[in-house]
């Protein structure tokens, strides 16, 4: 599972065609450049836009990893806004790229946040699109009109761009790729060198069922079926004690790494519910990519902690070694220890040691006794039975109401 060019390339196609539909983006465009006003080499609006476009899916995968980071960094507790970029995200992504300039004459922040107005606005406001389309955000596709605009006060009214296929080129490849390693992050890069291995598989094939109950109980809990959305999970990991300076990971942190778990969705308006939301492989996924941000110590290294620095008498030793060890560890640490002791792998975008399926073996360790002790149980059968009914009832509930 991987986010293909050939789905990408059909995604952003589809987004660009919404945004060529909308009257004032091309007149805009029309008005702006001024090689159609000079008629340069022989330049016709039609020939623009396309150029636009392919500048735009020479980039695609920039693209995609920007306008995921700032929409779900502002996202709050989640719903169909976890996949849109609000006013507050739009201007810290000016700021964070460069690309608003106090002393700029066309690209103050006045200017940055017109754009964000002028793209927002609906021209049907009678359609389905209009209906799905967040008033106060901007979508994908509008993110796409959006950074063309953004080019021409940055690079065409002021010089030194007379196309604004040229600057929208020199937008993207010099402001956005100075931003942030997790604003860069392409999420195929984790699938093909963390996650798609056989140790893996066969780590995360032991507790499928589990997990598969935790899915479907907070998949019920919000009414989505069989879609995970934002604020369910983070839902889950406060439940389950996962945030916290014990584990190191935050709700800042968690939203990334649901987003960087979403497969790419080719239409984000006809399937919205989708492209904000997990399904079974994506949750998969970041549970995978969750235990590679908590970094458990690894087993050769566990006993020593637990001893020295979790403080677990010596007469005790060998029995926690040969049951929960993790959950031990993680359960009995103190705040500033586990400062002290995190690891320096613990970081989203840190170059990892371990191998994945040890660290995933370890997560859950930890969480598959956490939720033993919410549940007041010993055995996974019988979890998975309490969590399963659990389900039934509220979708039951659901469909009565």
């Amino acid at each position: 599972f991987l986010d293909t060019p050939s789905v990408m390339e059909r995604q952003l196609a589809l987004d660009w065609r919404r945004c060529v539909c909308k009257e004032r983006f091309r007149k805009h465009v029309q008005v702006e450049d001024i090689t159609l006003k000079l008629k340069q080499g022989g330049s016709s609006l039609d020939k623009v836009l396309e150029g636009l476009r392919k500048t735009l899916s020479t980039h695609k995968t920039l693209l995609h990893s920007v306008f995921n980071y700032y929409s779900v960094m502002t996202a709050g507790s989640g719903g169909e806004g976890a996949l849109a970029i609000s006013a507050n995200a739009w201007h810290q992504l000016m700021i964070d790229a460069g690309i608003m300039d106090p002393d700029s004459k066309t690209c103050k922040q006045q200017h940055c946040d017109m754009v964000f107005i002028a793209t927002n606005y609906e021209e049907n406001k009678n359609s389905y699109q209009s209906e799905v389309n967040l008033d106060d955000k901007l979508m994908r596709f509008e993110f796409y009109e959006a950074l063309v605009r953004t080019a021409v006060i940055k690079y065409v009214r002021p010089g030194p761009c007379d196309s604004s296929v040229e600057a929208l080129d020199r937008l993207l490849a010099t402001n956005l790729s100075r931003l942030s390693p997790e604003a860069l992050h392409d999420p195929n890069t984790f699938r093909t060198h963390r996650l798609y291995t056989v140790g893996v598989d066969e780590e995360v094939k032991k507790h499928a069922r589990l997990l598969r109950a935790v899915f479907n109980l907070f998949c019920a809990k919000r009414g989505s079926g069989v879609e995970l959305r934002l604020e369910s999970w983070l839902q889950l990991l406060e439940n389950y004690n996962v945030f916290g300076d014990h584990t190191g990971v935050s709700k800042r942190e968690a939203k990334l790494i649901f987003s960087w778990s979403q497969m790419v969705v080719v239409d984000e308006i006809q399937r919205r519910k989708r492209a904000c939301s997990l399904t079974w492989t994506d949750f998969l996924e970041a549970i995978c990519r969750l235990a590679d941000l908590v970094s458990p110590p690894p087993a050769d290294e566990l006993e020593a902690l637990l001893r020295e620095v979790v403080l677990v008498p010596e007469d005790q030793l060998a029995e926690v070694m040969g049951a929960h060890p993790w959950f031990t560890y993680y359960t009995k640490i103190t705040r500033d220890k586990a400062r002290t002791f995190k690891r320096s792998s613990a970081e989203l975008c840190a170059e990892k040691s371990q191998p994945l399926e040890d660290k995933v073996h370890a997560f859950m360790d930890y969480l598959t006794q956490v939720l033993h002790t919410a549940w007041d149980t010993s055995e996974d059968e019988r979890l998975i039975l309490k969590m399963s009914a659990m389900a039934s009832a509220i979708c039951n509930t659901s469909d009565l109401l």
